[in-house]
């Protein structure tokens, strides 16, 4: 049995105590949802019905469990076995003919509970019911009708009525809510890893939207003159790396996809609604999961259960309306994995998503959002200050001031957005995290480790080029090898990790100085 996390049996302790019959509970996406509620089902007396929204999942679901039975559209008989896992929609066109069959259960589970398309099923759920969700809001808007005369509110079209529309709040549905632990204490107790941002503005003013928040002319705005480059931002700050880009259609999928393709880049996979593929959708995510390096196109095929865990770049070249949606996309990135040091990931946001919706990490208040049926505003908090190095002297100022105070050398000019290429702007950073290399490197040894840290401190001169590394050998540079360079090293010479042999400060910086030299040859 699955020894559960402490975090995760504090919520399932939390679900049992809760005397609510119909009750929400959000777990943070890579909190371990699916091994809540599994080991809720394999708890609980009685019969369990769980109920997923795609054919994935219902096999990923079913795997947690040694006797329970799965019930597929191919399916004559529906399975009397005490825990049973099918898709909402399968059910649905079964309860047409039989609105008895799931009579018998005593505890009902709805998997991703945010996208509403049980409620035909609610009438006959006449035991307990638990949803799980990882963001417990709703994008669906009603509309409403208001008589003047009656003062009363009604669903139907009403005549001399006027018409409004409100957002469709969980609490309609559920009884309560329960919360769980939020991303932020997920990252500084190691179960996710933190995001770092990019982001490029989008000028908003020929979009078009639906009544949803949808863009209505996409075809339009979102075609080969995109003003985010992706392929672009791709080489610049993420070659190399696992890398899910979402894009805004299919057009601009397969657009984007031959880009990359033409541009001589390798291992790259294409899945969506209309294009052809040498691959079927779970050959593509066995193609994606088992190459290193590579990068999956789709427009928003793979936004929950996809549980490859080495993703390391989320690029999302579209404009998301719902918080669900951006929340569920960029998770795909969050996972902690041992098949390489991952202690970060990227999101590069080409659509203004974190302007309107927020970063993936922020903290959202879920139990207003489940009470509240206003639209949703993010509450945005203040940014951390940002700070880069003077191009002259090489001392630390704020990102957005243009003169160093230190030697009044004035070319520290703000970061723009460079029209031609499109890149986007870094708005946050993740330290190297040392604890983490050592963990890291817990069955291998300390040169390993030593070798782990100077990729890392590497990669933080990446953008740097040549002219400023020479100008800034002696200040900037010196100053991020005792920074970053020293303190990891002696952590990593004092910590428990077995060593065959003891290497000096002084030649773990020649080999890393060594390294960057023959970078900028």
């Amino acid at each position: 049995m699955i020894q559960l996390r402490p975090y995760q049996q504090d919520l399932l302790n939390e679900i049992n105590a809760n005397q609510n019959r119909k009750i929400l509970v959000q777990a943070a996406t890579g909190a371990g949802k699916t091994v809540i509620f599994t080991t809720l089902a394999k708890q609980y007396v009685g019969r369990v019905l769980i109920l997923v929204d795609s054919r994935e999942l219902v096999g990923q679901t079913a795997k947690h469990f040694t006797d329970a039975s799965t019930f597929e559209a191919k399916d004559k008989v529906f399975p009397k076995t005490k825990i049973v896992v099918s898709m909402v929609q399968t059910l649905k066109s079964r309860l047409k003919k039989d609105h008895n069959l799931i009579a018998d259960f005593d505890l009902v589970i709805i998997d991703e509970c945010h996208i509403i398309q049980y409620e035909i099923l609610l009438p006959l759920i006449n035991c307990k019911l638990l949803g799980f969700t990882a963001t417990p809001v709703s994008n669906r808007k009603d509309t409403y009708y208001y008589n003047p005369e009656a003062k009363e509110m009604f669903r139907k079209t009403f005549t001399d009525a006027i018409e409004f529309t409100k957002y469709f709040a969980l609490s309609e549905i559920f009884d309560d809510i329960i919360v769980g632990i939020p991303i932020q204490q997920l990252i500084r107790e190691n179960y996710l890893v933190p995001d770092e941002n990019y982001i490029i503005k989008m000028d908003e003013e020929n979009f078009k939207f639906d009544k949803f928040g949808e863009v209505s002319n996409a075809d339009e705005v979102f075609d080969a003159d995109y003003q985010m480059d992706v392929l672009a931002n791709y080489q610049h700050y993420c070659k190399g790396k696992k890398t899910m880009i979402f894009a805004q259609n299919t057009t601009l999928n397969l657009f984007l996809y031959n880009q990359f393709v033409d541009a001589g880049i390798e291992n790259c996979f294409i899945y969506d609604s209309v294009n052809d593929t040498k691959y079927n959708r779970s050959e593509v995510v066995e193609k994606f999961r088992n190459t290193k390096g590579a990068i999956l196109f789709n427009v928003g095929v793979f936004t929950k259960g996809f549980d490859v865990t080495d993703v390391e770049v989320i690029i999302v070249s579209r404009r998301v309306s719902s918080l669900s949606l951006w929340i569920q996309i960029v998770g795909r990135g969050s996972r902690t994995t041992d098949k390489l040091f991952k202690d970060k990931f990227i999101v590069i946001d080409g659509g203004n998503n974190i302007d309107r919706l927020g970063k993936w990490s922020d903290n959202f208040d879920w139990k207003k959002l489940f009470w509240s049926k206003d639209d949703y505003k993010p509450k945005k908090e203040a940014p951390e200050e940002m700070l880069k190095e003077c191009y002259n002297c090489g001392e630390l100022m704020p990102e957005r001031q243009c003169v160093c105070k230190s030697c009044e050398h004035n070319n520290c000019k703000i970061k723009d957005i460079v029209v031609e290429t499109g890149l986007a702007i870094q708005i946050n950073t993740v330290n190297i995290d040392i604890k983490k290399i050592i963990r890291y490197s817990e069955n291998k040894d300390k040169f390993f480790a030593l070798k782990v840290l100077n990729e890392q401190i590497f990669r933080l001169f990446k953008n740097v080029d040549k002219e400023q590394f020479q100008r800034n050998k002696i200040g900037g540079v010196e100053r991020i090898f005792t920074t970053h360079l020293k303190t990891g090293y002696l952590a990593i010479i004092r910590s428990d990790l077995k060593s065959k042999a003891n290497r000096t400060y002084a030649q773990q910086k020649k080999i890393l100085l060594t390294k960057l030299e023959k970078k900028y040859l």
